[in-house]
């Protein structure tokens, strides 16, 4: 993590750790875990609103344009829901105020930004519930223009198994301003989308490894017994729609697969795990399994390596 936002670039892994770590401090009102979380995001993006470190240049040129900050959006939005520290609706309206300032063909211009603008809609939608900023309905629009067509009938913008699981629900988030059914609609063609080409694995997650497999792309119904599931995808928060078929997949994985992808003593994930696997090693199972490399183990230590 760079304080002074001159780290080599802005990736996701810190704000998405710290998204959870924060949630599970006050839900265990733990003061230890409360005061670790607000040092680790909250102080760094409040404590000097007029030079925000989401605002400054050299963020602004790294690779992953804009990823991180909207997970980082998140830990904020929990945080003053617990605190009510008015710094937060400070530095998030500067932040999006600061988007608006940016033409559309330079915004979200990096492949991962691009699929999951619906990460940043969901955010303004949060801060103009509290504000009532017009200017943030504003925003959203350009936001839902920029990013990844979401809406291409009988088909979607991208196939890799996270961006799947994780921005289906752009559509159905932009609903939230403009209520035409349409765009509710192509969330759940979304979700039907990818079931009808890839099935399911045990427990309701569809089979896509890393990438969904492209030999099967044209012919809805393909199966094949290789596919597995990706740790990034069971985590992802589409599904949390408060809709019934929507929030009984995601109850699903939370009880069928975090728990078959994760060590018992919860020091270890599988970053795939496919039901006909019999073995989680380091090595490379490709092209079984599509992606190459230790996929079968994942940080922060290999199972293997775990006491009995």
């Amino acid at each position: 993590m760079s304080r002074d936002g001159k780290g080599k670039y802005g990736w996701e892994e810190v704000p998405y750790w710290l998204r959870g770590y924060i949630q599970l401090a006050y839900i265990f009102n733990d003061p230890k875990m409360i005061a670790e979380a607000r040092s680790g995001s909250m102080e760094r993006s409040t404590a000097s609103v007029p030079t925000v470190i989401w605002a400054r240049p050299e963020v602004r040129r790294r690779f992953a344009r804009f990823l991180g900050q909207h997970a980082d959006a998140f830990c904020l939005e929990t945080y003053y829901e617990h605190s009510h520290d008015a710094r937060v609706l400070e530095v998030m309206t500067k932040y999006f105020k600061y988007h608006l300032t940016i033409p559309d063909h330079q915004l979200l211009t990096h492949y991962w930004q691009k699929m999951r603008g619906g990460d940043e809609l969901y955010s303004i939608y949060w801060l103009y519930n509290r504000t009532g900023d017009p200017d943030l309905l504003k925003l959203a629009g350009k936001i839902h223009r920029v990013t990844a067509d979401w809406e291409k009938p009988g088909d979607l913008p991208d196939w890799h198994n996270v961006n799947n699981a994780e921005c289906f629900r752009e559509p159905a988030t932009y609903y939230l301003q403009t209520h035409r059914q349409s765009d509710l609609q192509a969330s759940y063609a979304d979700f039907t989308e990818v079931r009808k080409r890839y099935g399911q694995v045990p427990g309701g997650m569809f089979g896509g490894d890393e990438v969904c497999r492209p030999v099967f792309r044209s012919a809805p119904g393909g199966r094949d017994l290789r596919h597995g599931w990706n740790k990034c995808c069971r985590m992802n928060c589409s599904c949390n729609q408060r809709r019934p078929v929507l929030g009984g997949q995601l109850r699903e994985r939370g009880v069928q697969h975090l728990s078959g992808g994760a060590h018992f003593r919860q020091r270890a994930l599988r970053y795939l795990t496919a039901p006909n696997l019999v073995v989680s090693d380091a090595k490379n199972h490709a092209p079984g399994i599509k992606q190459r490399g230790a996929v079968p183990v994942d940080e922060p230590v290999q199972f293997a390596l775990l006491p009995a």
